[in-house]
């Protein structure tokens, strides 16, 4: 795991929210390192620095862990924002427990935007 102070993780944020077609989401903001992030190449070496590859590590791992590995879509791909929803009925408890277990590893509250 890369080494990174809380100043550097001021402006994390980490999102959860249900939407109304069975789909969950998680959403993180204000990554740092993530200068120079290309959403079409997603290329690794380009923006190392990235706390990216360690949220999106972490996400997949934990969906893994739970079952959801293939019901999950990398759909938010922006500078300083990753985002991944879940499709599927009966995983709002799964995914939320996802959400919560990112936010204590980078000690950040969840943020909670359920429907």
């Amino acid at each position: 795991m890369r080494a990174t102070t809380n100043s550097a993780l001021s402006d994390l944020r980490i999102f959860y929210s249900t939407g109304r077609d069975d789909t969950n989401s998680i959403i993180v903001t204000g990554l740092p390192g993530d200068e120079g992030f290309e959403p079409t190449d997603n290329c690794y070496f380009r923006t190392a620095a990235s706390l990216r590859w360690e949220v999106n590590r972490l996400i997949r791992e934990k969906a893994h862990a739970c079952g959801l590995g293939h019901r999950l879509v990398n759909t938010e791909k922006y500078i300083g924002t990753t985002g991944w929803t879940f499709y599927g009925q009966g995983q709002a408890a799964s995914v939320r427990s996802i959400a919560l277990a990112l936010a204590a590893h980078f000690q950040v509250d969840l943020l909670d935007k359920s429907t």
